[in-house]
Formats: structure tokens, sequence, C-alpha cells
């Protein structure tokens, strides 16, 4: 498309994606009232710019959308935002670990030819896609449940890169001949998928003081409005939505009300099919844990643990994965006999497998010896990392992780600021802290960082980990607990910023 047609398409989808109740829930309020998800274009000097920084001549469909529109709010169901030209880079320099999680399985898998490879629509296998790819492509969206990249080493006559979304939730990749057939195509599948709310509707999304949607609770919930997303959510649980309960008991765990956790995380292991990650599941299971040893009410805490159980026993309607069931049990069984003992030892509620660790046979020696090969040969393992100080450190960072917490503290306090995993690596660096008797050091790594949490679960809304974390648990006050609660967290911190 040319700048003109873009002008055309971008009015019309902007019209479209702001009817969409799936779309709108997401919006903050300013952009429902303001009416367009665009910005304004980039122009030719900042295009230009970008593209000697990159030694690249962007595709002509994608230069010509920059230049209506430097970037783009909500462009689909599963990208929060396209970047504006000068914030485009390699998928290299901030993903390598994506991309290792992928070609190192598939190093001795058969290559796909042209003909099984250069298929698109309908008639296209997602898992037939080249990881080496990911390599030499371009990020041109933030990460959000998936990414959009542009490849330049498949480029049609007409000059368009091939355009993938690519996500771990999915086994591969969607390929698309170039970024406005992505687009077009994303635009179908809204149109196909979303029912258009009226403009009344839509309006009272920008003004009803109240969220309409448990997902907007939700939101709200992690904005920090902890009051007002309490009475929503209330109520949508009350009418019978466990998503909802799963998120009060979080937030009824940062409040200390420890009864309202035990009825509302109840629900939810009830019915863990409620939420689409298996890790609220566990951080409920968890949480139940804790409002035994705060409230002493472990009979309670086994009344709700097996009507779970019972419900879980009932789930054999082929719906839920056996395994998974036969899991949940252990578990739950698990969580009753903790509570019989009155949380007495053994603490862990969840690790009932036994499942190997690669390290655990090894020696203190052998690990530091074997962390002492990886950063020896950094180059060679790792050659993307010789012009990427920053990254390099962050990789160091999370080896040592696994062997020394004298390392790891010495990296996290040189360069910790830098790292893109910024809320996982304060987690651990803060637990090293209180292990070392320096509580304010820990709490100022969190308070830093909080607002890089990030949800895995539409459900969760706030970061529990600090709640059920023995060493964590200790930083937590009454104050610190409203302030994690008043902090806009996970999406809604970067929509802030939108």
């Amino acid at each position: 498309m040319n700048e003109s047609e873009w002008k055309t398409f971008l009015t019309e989808y902007n019209r479209e994606l702001l009817s969409y109740e799936e779309i709108v829930e997401q919006l903050p309020r300013r952009l429902i009232t303001a009416g367009w998800l665009g910005y304004p274009g980039a122009s030719e000097v900042e295009i230009t710019k970008a593209e000697k920084k990159l030694a690249i001549s962007l595709p002509p469909s994608y230069r010509a959308f920059l230049k209506v529109s430097n970037g783009w709010r909500f462009p689909s169901y599963f990208i929060l935002n396209l970047l504006p030209v000068a914030e485009i880079a390699w998928f290299r320099e901030q993903n390598r670990d994506w991309i290792d999680a992928y070609n190192a399985p598939s190093a001795k898998l058969p290559s796909i030819s042209d003909e099984e490879y250069l298929v698109y629509g309908d008639k296209q296998d997602c898992c037939k896609f080249r990881e080496e790819y990911l390599e030499i492509a371009l990020q041109i969206s933030e990460v959000n449940d998936g990414v959009v990249l542009l490849n330049p080493n498949v480029v049609t006559h007409a000059g368009e890169w091939e355009t993938w979304f690519f996500a771990n939730w999915l086994p591969g990749a969607v390929r698309y001949r170039s970024f406005d057939e992505w687009i077009k195509n994303e635009r179908s599948e809204c149109y196909g998928e979303f029912k258009p709310l009226s403009k009344t509707q839509v309006k009272k999304y920008a003004t009803s003081k109240k969220p309409i949607s448990v997902n907007k609770a939700q939101c709200l919930a992690r904005s920090g409005q902890t009051e007002l997303a309490l009475e929503s959510l209330e109520s949508f649980a009350s009418k019978g939505d466990n998503s909802a309960a799963a998120s009060l008991a979080e937030l009824y765990a940062f409040l200390g009300q420890w009864e309202k956790v035990i009825a509302n995380a109840g629900r939810l292991i009830t019915n863990p099919s409620a939420v689409y990650a298996g890790n609220v599941f566990n951080d409920m299971i968890n949480l139940l844990g804790c409002a035994g040893h705060h409230s002493g009410r472990w009979d309670r805490i086994i009344e709700v643990v097996a009507s779970a159980v019972k419900a879980n026993q009932s789930l054999s309607n082929g719906v839920q994965d056996e395994s998974f069931q036969i899991r949940n049990d252990k578990v739950l069984r698990n969580l009753i006999e903790y509570a019989n003992r009155r949380g007495n030892p053994p603490h862990e509620l969840l690790a009932i497998f036994g499942v190997w660790d690669c390290m655990a046979g090894m020696t203190k020696q052998e690990r530091e010896a074997w962390y002492q090969n990886a950063v020896k040969n950094v180059d060679s393992i790792r050659p993307d990392l010789k012009k990427n100080p920053q990254a390099k450190a962050e990789y160091f960072f999370s080896l040592a992780t696994e062997v020394s917490e004298n390392e790891a503290l010495k990296l996290y306090e040189a360069h910790g600021t830098t790292f893109h995993m910024a809320w996982q690596a304060a987690e651990y660096i803060a637990g090293v802290y209180v292990r070392r008797g320096n509580p304010a050091a820990a709490w100022g790594a969190i308070e830093i960082n909080l607002s890089k949490w990030w949800p895995v679960d539409k459900a969760q809304v706030a970061p529990v980990k600090l709640l059920i974390d023995e060493h964590l648990a200790k930083l937590i006050t009454d104050d610190r607990c409203r302030f994690v609660l008043s902090t806009p967290r996970g999406p809604e911190a970067a929509k802030a910023i939108i």
C-alpha cells in the first residue's frame, strides 16, 4: 500500500478497533476518548536515519505506513504497540535466549525446502519455518503475547519483506508475504472474531467509573486502583467468575485478609480451567499455605481443598488432560497433609515429583568450574554478545544464579539497571540480600523494579512471590503491601507510557 491507501486503511481499521470490546477493554480511557490509535507520521529524515543505523532499506509497504503513522497502538489482539522507526532493532539484540531456545532443539532437523516454506494463507503450516532467520529478523513491535518481525531473507519482486507473527505459544511462526498483508489479516481476523459494540457501549468504557468486564477490572487492579478493582471483581466473582476470584485472592493476600484469600483461592483450585496458565493454580496453592500460617484456619483450608479434590476427580469428560488431572490431585492432597500437620515441615507444597536438575549432582567446585568455562568461552559459545556488553553481563548473571551468589550479586550491582529481565533478577537478588542481612538493599531492588513485573495470565494482578517466598516475605510490611498494590505494574505500567 502507498501512503494514500494507508490513510484510508488505518482510518477504517481504527474505527473498527475502537468498536470491539476485546480491544477497547485493554485501552486506557484517554485513547478511547481521543478516538485515534495512531501517531504522527515519521519524516523522511527519521526513516533514513533508522535505515542508515541498521544498514538496510526498509520494505516499501512498511516505509509508507511509517510516514502515515510512526507506530500504532493495539494493531491486533496480541500486540500492544508497533514501534516508532527510531526504536526498531534486530530481534537478536534483546531476545538472544528466545532465539537459542528455538535453534538448539532443531539444530539436527532437516532443512525445509522452498516448496514447503513458501506457502502462505490457510494452507501454511506454522511449524514449517526457518529458525535461522530469527538471527537476521527485524523487530518492529513490542514483545507482548507475541512479536512482529520483518524477515529480509525472503523478499518479493516488489521489495516487500516477509513478515512474521512469532510467539512462544505457537509451535512456529505465522508468516505473511509483506507487512501490509499481515495487518490486513489482523483486520480480517478481528472482523471475523469480534462483535462490534454500539457507540453508547464504547462510551461506557471511557466514562464509567466501574469496569464493565472482568479483564478491565483486572487491568484496574494492576494499574493501582485497588478499591475500585476489588468492588468490581467481587461483583464478577459473585456471578460465578473464578478468574475474578483468583485475582481477589491475590489482592486480599496483600491486604492481609486471609479468610477471604481462603475462600477465593479455594474457588480457583476447584475450577483451574477458569484460567489458562497453570502457575495461577500454583500461586493459589501457595497462598492457601500462607493463609494457614497467618489465620490459623487450617480446618477451613482442608475443607476447601477437599472440595477441590472431589471436583478434580469428576473431570473425566476428556477436556482436561489426564496427566494434568493426576498432577493436580497430588498437589491438592499434599496441601491437605500440610494443613493436617498445621504447616509444620516439610514446607514445599508443589515440588512433589522429584524433577531432576542437571546440576544437582555437581559439587561446589564442579559448578564453579562449569561457570568459569562458560565465561572463558563466551565469545565462541555466544559470538552475538561480543558487541553487546550489557547483554553479556545479563547472560553471565543468569549463569551465576545457578552457581555463585557472590558472582551474581557482583554482576547485578554493576549491571542490574540494564537487565532486560529486570524483575526476575530483582526477585533473585532480593533473596540474596535478605539472606545476607541487608533488607534495605533487598527492598530497594524490589521497589525500583516493581513496575516491570509482568503477569503470565490475566488473572494475575500482583507479584505474589513477595508473600510466598520465605526470604522475600521477611521484607513485607503493611505499608509495603499498600505500596505494591498502588504501583502500576505489568501491562498497565507499559500502557501508561503508550
